[in-house]
């Protein structure tokens, strides 16, 4: 009797300690995931130098010349500030080399900041990267407009 008694003890602590492990197990993946999440917004949120930021208004399409302006991003690197974003062409013709005025707008949609830029020849259906550079810390920008330059 005392050694079938030590049996079941033993399958009772094992199944215990198993449901006890996958508990842990659990809880383990759940602030994994939470610590991840806070990891990402952290990095999307928080203005470093050379991270990218996104205004309010920033993430909205712009059109210039029948072209859709989208992905915009603003990063800094040392003094420098780079806007990147896709120019996207949904004519059935080719368009190319749009000079174009950047205006960089706060909170109040008052301008702050002056740049040019260009896009490059772009076909029906393409989409090219647009880059521009100021020197000026413009990644607290609210929104942004741009213009085809007039000649």
């Amino acid at each position: 009797m005392g050694k079938d008694t030590k049996v079941v003890e033993n399958s009772q602590d094992s199944k215990v300690k198993e449901k006890s492990n996958k508990k842990v197990l659990i809880i383990t993946a759940i602030i994994s995931i939470i610590l991840i999440v806070v990891g990402v917004c952290s990095i999307l949120l928080i203005p470093k130098n050379g991270s990218t930021v996104i205004g309010n208004k920033l993430g909205e399409t712009k059109i210039v010349d029948g072209l859709e302006i989208k992905n915009i991003n603003i990063t800094k690197n040392g003094e420098e500030s780079i806007l990147t974003a896709d120019a996207y062409n949904p004519t059935e013709e080719v368009r190319g080399m749009i000079y174009i005025d950047i205006v960089v707008l706060n909170g109040e949609g008052k301008p702050e900041y002056y740049f040019g830029g260009y896009i490059d020849v772009v076909g029906p259906g393409g989409t090219v990267k647009i880059m521009a550079s100021i020197t000026a810390d413009i990644t607290n920008a609210y929104d942004i407009n741009i213009t085809k330059t007039e000649e």
